[in-house]
């Protein structure tokens, strides 16, 4: 959901709504615009050396932008290339950069930053921009005894909170439009990714506090937090049939069905051993594995 969601659906909680300390933590990492890790670039010496991510975060860009400029003379600030390093940028060439290209006042650029910073507060920002990336949604999750569970469903003083986690979906990502689309019907859902040609296992970007992970689909919905209904199953199924590959590791070597199991997401876990019972029965394959070889039915 996004912000907006997020604080309408808040706005419309009882006043006696119970509310732990993880709750307001967790509603305040999804409302609270997140500040770059380093802001004090006027505070910077000349001859500080960057990386192409810290200038993508302080020019609000992405680095796949920034490498875009380098093809174009002119384009971007001066760079530092060696034989077997990777592109640096000295802080002079990008503020002697900046001075060509910034053509309003100071007064004007530190309005617009206020302005932005309150209507952010306001929840009237819909994408956050952190890393040189845009987030447009987020997944909002209350552990209880350490199993992932919607924020909404866990308003109850009777259950004990053990942790929460903020997870923000790539600005146009497969995860944001899944994410979106589960109040519709899961056939629906496929239709329309299927009409964009969309690879099911593209991997995508997630933000979890302030660290980037690269992850797929299928990582996306083991870790999400699960609303146990037959609406889910259907489309998780439908989402199997298509080539889903739960086998797919991340950068830390785990795949779907692993972060499953750490999270305790006993539902999911169900969906997928039925789904390879199914096919077991079905077929005169000793099973069928719920991975890569779903996608020859696709």
């Amino acid at each position: 959901m996004t912000p907006s969601d997020f604080q309408e659906q808040l706005s419309q909680l009882p006043s006696d709504t119970p509310i732990t300390a993880q709750h307001i933590l967790a509603i305040l990492a999804a409302l609270q615009p997140k500040p770059a890790r380093d802001q004090n670039y006027s505070q910077w010496d000349n001859q500080k050396i960057i990386d192409q991510d810290t200038l993508a975060e302080w020019l609000g860009e992405s680095p796949r932008t920034i490498e875009k400029w380098r093809e174009i003379p002119g384009k971007g600030p001066a760079f530092i290339k060696r034989q077997g390093k990777n592109v640096r940028y000295r802080v002079e060439d990008v503020r002697n950069w900046f001075k060509k290209n910034t053509h309003n006042s100071i007064g004007e650029w530190q309005q617009a930053e206020q302005e932005e910073l309150t209507k952010r507060m306001n929840g009237k920002v819909k994408k956050l921009s952190f890393g040189g990336m845009e987030w447009d949604s987020f997944t909002a999750t209350i552990f209880v005894d350490d199993k992932p569970m919607p924020f909404f469903e866990t308003l109850d003083p009777e259950m004990n909170i053990t942790g929460y986690e903020v997870q923000w979906n790539e600005a146009g990502s497969l995860a944001t439009k899944f994410l979106e689309q589960l109040a519709h019907s899961p056939k629906t859902v496929i239709r329309t990714l299927q009409e964009d040609k969309t690879d099911l296992n593209q991997v995508s970007h997630f933000l979890v506090g302030e660290t980037i992970q690269k992850r797929t689909l299928a990582h996306a919905i083991a870790t999400f937090p699960t609303y146990e209904t037959e609406q889910y199953k259907e489309l998780v199924i439908e989402m199997l049939d298509s080539g889903i590959d739960f086998t797919i590791t991340d950068e830390q070597g785990r795949n779907a069905i692993q972060l499953a199991m750490e999270c305790g997401n006993q539902f999911l876990m169900k969906i997928l051993s039925s789904y390879s019972l199914y096919w077991q029965l079905q077929t005169e394959l000793p099973s069928r594995p719920i991975g890569q070889e779903n996608r020859d039915k696709a």
